[in-house]
């Protein structure tokens, strides 16, 4: 009996492929390929494994840019190297991957699997382990397509649903409504809220704005994050022509989670600013994407809005999606000493507009 389309097999299967990384287990790809997370992994699966099979360290290409190599995703050899010695290298600690791979790997497949770690908000640091002998078999392990990971990021959004919503009083804004929105196959949910009313409105006002635990709840110096959030709901709560939808997306850290960006700061107290920091742990400068924020407008059938942002990145992004910007209203933070490298490195990398 089937109980899943085709297509919710793919997405089950890579959901429960990143809970088996989160827990240090391995996952099969393609049915050749064998991945561990290094952050995660567990000692005794690590040894069992390279009993029968080298092991090769894969490192993506924006940490190889940070090792002062250009190459693209790069494959090292870690013959005879401890899983202390590798488990290290999580902690910033050297590891000598002088000697490239001797074993050939698919392209698309190891980035396939630094994807997945990315998606699992673990380090972007993999092993692979290729499967040369047919009867090599793990009991237990997750197994996936070669497509699978592209096909959950490009589809994980599509069937997002209102699964509760609520009138809230805000500070500033007392009309306000927050709607809870859910995929069934991703851990994550989407939270819309929309101050005032929209129905008396032609063109709502919109902001999406990722969640920062660090600077939302905990009103953090190092960021603008908080600042923004809040001359939103001011604006939009101010007049009745304003009234609009923030779309508020878990990803946090510009799309490395939280533990992550906690990463980053220390890295960035050392000297390092918000991008190199990001590249030093093996991400982009930027991992979010902004999928279900259309999926959520199209929800709520607003086909045009007056954008409130900085970033560019969103600015296209909604056009590309067939969403009218009307208007796009900057917000301003305040400027301190210890925001204040963070700011100008958006504006000078990342091209926002302050």
């Amino acid at each position: 009996m089937k109980l899943l389309s085709s297509n919710d097999q793919r997405l089950l299967r890579v959901s429960r492929a990143i809970g088996d990384l989160r827990l240090g287990m391995p996952v099969c790809i393609a049915r050749n390929y064998i991945l561990l997370a290094i952050e995660s992994m567990n000692q005794q699966v690590f040894e069992t494994i390279s009993e029968h099979l080298e092991a090769t360290i894969i490192i993506p290409s924006c940490k190889v840019k940070d090792m002062q190599r250009d190459n693209g995703n790069l494959s090292f050899d870690l013959k005879n190297k401890s899983f202390k010695e590798i488990e290290g290298f999580c902690c910033g600690k050297k590891l000598d991957v002088s000697r490239l791979s001797r074993i050939e790997f698919d392209k698309d497949i190891a980035q396939s699997g630094i994807n997945i770690t990315k998606i699992s908000e673990l380090l972007p640091i993999i092993l692979m382990f290729k499967i040369n002998n047919r009867s090599c078999h793990l009991e237990n392990v997750s197994h996936l397509d070669g497509d699978d990971i592209n096909h959950y990021i490009k589809h994980i959004n599509n069937d997002l649903e209102i699964v509760s919503e609520a009138n809230l009083s805000l500070r500033y804004a007392e009309q306000a409504k927050i709607l809870s929105f859910r995929s069934r196959f991703i851990g994550q949910d989407h939270y819309a809220i929309i101050v005032g009313d929209i129905s008396k409105t032609d063109i709502p006002s919109l902001r999406i704005h990722s969640s920062c635990y660090t600077g939302d709840l905990m009103a953090s110096l190092a960021c603008d994050c908080r600042d923004q959030l809040f001359e939103t709901i001011k604006y939009m709560g101010s007049a009745k022509d304003r009234a609009g939808v923030i779309i508020y997306l878990l990803q946090e850290g510009r799309g490395i989670g939280l533990t992550n960006k906690i990463r980053t700061y220390k890295l960035q107290q050392e000297g390092q600013d918000t991008v190199e920091a990001n590249h030093s742990l093996g991400f982009e400068e930027d991992e979010r994407v902004f999928d279900a924020a259309t999926i959520i407008l199209n929800k709520l059938d607003i086909k045009q809005v007056n954008l409130l942002t900085n970033n560019p990145t969103k600015i296209d992004f909604l056009k590309d999606k067939g969403i009218k910007i009307c208007k796009t209203i900057s917000l301003f933070g305040e400027v301190n000493k210890y925001n204040m490298a963070y700011l100008a490195t958006k504006k000078a990398k990342m091209g926002h507009i302050l």
